[in-house]
């Protein structure tokens, strides 16, 4: 449902696509053309049409952004882990643009990490740098499309507690 509202002689639309509030101008002073515009953008959504395109960029280019950034932010470590942990999921995934990963390929990314010898501790700061760098990405206006990574469940950790507290 898209709501119509007006400002300064010029009519808005106001609707949700996919949970998040949109509010777009009509570009018109004439109430009978907003109102068709809006009907126009109610079938839209009713029919699943996105109205708002999805920004994307190619893995590439926001891959070298991003670096570029973190060689200003980050230490030399941080940077070559994360060097490596985005290579492996660009070979894992192979995606052409940001918002190709999906939630399950990222699981599957996940299963396959852990049966190379990947602990669970280790697995989730992978999970978790590489959504940052999804996040840094939508920051800089490469992406904005959902994070893939969000809806991953994390492994849960053991704790083993050193052996010299443990009662013998």
């Amino acid at each position: 449902m898209a709501s119509l509202y007006g400002r300064k002689s010029v009519y808005f639309a106001k609707f949700y696509e996919d949970g998040k509030r949109i509010r777009r101008s009509l570009a018109t002073s004439s109430r009978t053309r907003a109102l068709k515009l809006t009907g126009q953008i109610e079938r839209d959504l009713a029919n699943g049409k996105s109205i708002v395109g999805r920004k994307d960029s190619r893995v590439t280019i926001s891959g070298e952004e991003y670096l570029s950034w973190a060689e200003d932010h980050k230490r030399p470590a941080a940077i070559a882990a994360e060097k490596i942990f985005w290579r492996r999921l660009v070979d894992s995934v192979k995606p052409q643009e940001l918002g190709d990963t999906t939630q399950q390929q990222v699981g599957k990314f996940k299963e396959r990490r852990m049966r190379e010898g990947l602990k669970p501790k280790s697995s989730n700061e992978v999970l978790a740098a590489l959504m940052a760098m999804l996040n840094h990405a939508r920051k800089l206006g490469f992406f904005n499309g959902p994070n893939p990574f969000v809806g991953v469940e994390r492994l849960r950790i053991t704790l083993n507690p050193p052996n010299l507290l443990s009662a013998v």
